[in-house]
Parts: C-alpha cells; structure tokens; sequence
C-alpha cells in the first residue's frame, strides 16, 4: 500500500509517499522519471562559485551546456511516457554527456532500460547514479526495486 509519512502522533504530515514493503504488498510502485533540477555530486558547489561569474565565458558556457543536458533529459522522459524506450536512452545519453554524473539522469536511463526488462542493464545505471549520490532516497529505492525485480526474474 501506498501512503504519506506520519508524524510521531499519528497524523500524515503531507510528505512524499512511503511504500509497505511488507510481503502481503505484492504489487510494488516502479520509479518515475525525474524532470527536477539537475544534480550532481559537485553541482551545488559549481553552481555556488558561479554565481559571482556569470560574464564570464567558462559559466555560460556551463550554463549552456546544463540547458542542453535539460532539454535532452526532458525529451527523454516525453519519450520515455510515449513508450519510446530505446529513443528516450539516446536522448538521456545525450544529456549526460552534457552532464556527467547528473544523478536525475542516470536514474532515467536506469528507468528507460527497466521498463524494456533490462533489469540488469537498469541496476547498472542505478549503481552510477547511487556512486553520485549515496544519501538520494530515490536512487536507493530504485536500486532496491531493480534487484527485486533482478531477483524475479532469476528464477
């Protein structure tokens, strides 16, 4: 079942879903496609030191490059709604080579490659996105949920 997080007192304190992982749960909710900002490992502190730069040449360039990786991604994730699945990879390899080590995207192309049960090729993106970013919640959902799914199909 699916449910928001509640608070010590019981009541739901409008948090993201938390999913019941407990074995009478047979149907558990797959990853969704990320559209929010780009993230990197380093983006937070690249963004930071360019922000008192941007005349310069290095940070619109940056700033160029990271509106492509955005625009790949987000065309992605249309073709990846549409069923598009092999499409959508290309676009998301287009947008991570203008973003390497963008979290969000390595978790889409994780998604694309489960969704056409690639599950072994999705784990793989996953674990990238997860050596990013080992607190993202949503990278170690995903994780999870590929190798239960790896797991399945194992047998």
């Amino acid at each position: 079942r699916m449910g928001n997080a509640a608070s010590e007192d019981g009541e739901d304190d409008g948090s993201a879903p938390v999913e019941d992982l407990s074995p009478q749960n047979s149907t558990k909710a797959a990853p969704r496609p990320r559209e929010d900002a780009m993230r990197t490992s380093t983006s937070v502190s690249a963004e930071r030191s360019l922000q008192g730069t941007s005349s310069s040449s290095r940070a619109s360039g940056n700033s160029a490059t990271k509106q492509e990786a955005a625009r790949a991604n987000a065309q992605g994730v249309e073709l990846l709604r549409d069923g598009q699945h092999e499409e959508a990879i290309r676009q998301f390899k287009v947008a991570l080579r203008n973003e390497p080590g963008s979290v969000q995207i390595l978790n889409n192309l994780g998604l694309a490659h489960a969704k056409m049960q690639n599950f072994s090729g999705a784990y793989e993106w996953y674990e990238k996105a997860y050596q990013q970013d080992t607190g993202d919640v949503e990278t170690l959902f995903s994780l999870a949920w590929v190798e239960r799914k790896r797991q399945r199909f194992a047998q």
